[in-house]
């Protein structure tokens, strides 16, 4: 593959659209033969360049911008949880409930509790980004847990891995796409 100057492309596009402007022959009569010669005007004008390049046909299709659920469990009660299986002073696992929300059932939720102020907040704590504010977090976690938040939905249940029996926080989970949600730490 050779990356062609300006030139040497321009020339090749004003090939194509010679090619593409000479109409296909269809009649296969020979037309009769004048000896008087008719001047015809071959010249084909240059194409718009400002037109841009066509489309890569070898590009990914253009899918619309998805808006992205979260998902996410409240790891805020590791310590009253209960050890799922074997565990030591070297920690174990812990089970979860997994839920997931899109971002339009969250900015209606947030908007019918008037803490639309804290949207951009709860937003970056569901994507694990950032802890909870304590205000939004008990509501919302009583709400969700008790199933009353719309289009929330439970997901079943993650295994969550604790390096130790008394320090809950790093856990680490083989699923990759959920998000840890804590309460932001008191002053």
């Amino acid at each position: 593959m050779r990356i062609l100057e300006f030139k040497e492309f321009k020339k090749l596009l004003l090939e194509d659209a010679i090619t593409d402007a000479t109409p296909p022959v269809t009649d296969t009569t020979i037309p009769p033969t004048d000896t008087t010669i008719q001047p015809t005007d071959t010249t084909i004008p240059p194409p718009d360049m400002s037109a841009g390049l066509p489309p890569d046909p070898n590009a990914a299709p253009v899918t619309p911008a998805s808006t992205t659920s979260l998902k996410f469990i409240f790891i805020q009660d590791a310590k009253n949880k209960k050890w799922h299986g074997q565990h030591s002073e070297n920690g174990g696992v812990k089970r979860f409930t997994q839920y997931e929300i899109g971002p339009e059932a969250l900015t209606r939720w947030l908007e019918d509790h008037n803490m639309e102020s804290n949207k951009d907040l709860v937003m970056a704590a569901l994507a694990g980004k950032r802890p909870m504010p304590n205000s939004v977090y008990s509501t919302f976690h009583k709400e969700v847990t008790s199933g009353i938040v719309k289009d929330c939905t439970d997901k079943g249940t993650v295994d969550v891995t604790f390096k130790s029996d008394d320090n809950f926080k790093n856990p680490t989970s083989d699923n990759l796409e959920v998000n840890f949600v804590r309460i932001e730490p008191s002053n």
